[in-house]
């Protein structure tokens, strides 16, 4: 089986976050934690306390699985590079 582009992974975990996927959540997080924790210590070098900076990226995470409906895609990305 081919795997997902990451712009196909994207639509899909919005897609099944605004079904209710009780599944999806937890992949949002093995798959996005990590980057956004390591987007934002890069981009917020002078926030020395690593703890806000994975609460902030743990938090913003939440938020999206809990809310997806105010998440438009075609505004911004869940892809960090």
């Amino acid at each position: 089986m081919a795997r997902e582009s990451s712009a196909e992974f994207t639509r899909n975990i919005h897609q099944r976050l605004l079904a209710r996927d009780p599944i999806a959540p937890s992949e949002l997080a093995i798959t996005y934690l990590e980057p956004l924790i390591s987007w934002l210590s890069d981009h917020f070098r002078h926030v020395q306390d690593e703890q806000l900076i994975t609460d902030a990226a743990t938090d913003a995470l939440l938020n999206y699985s809990e809310h997806p409906a105010r998440f438009d895609p075609t505004k911004s990305s869940l892809d960090i590079s």
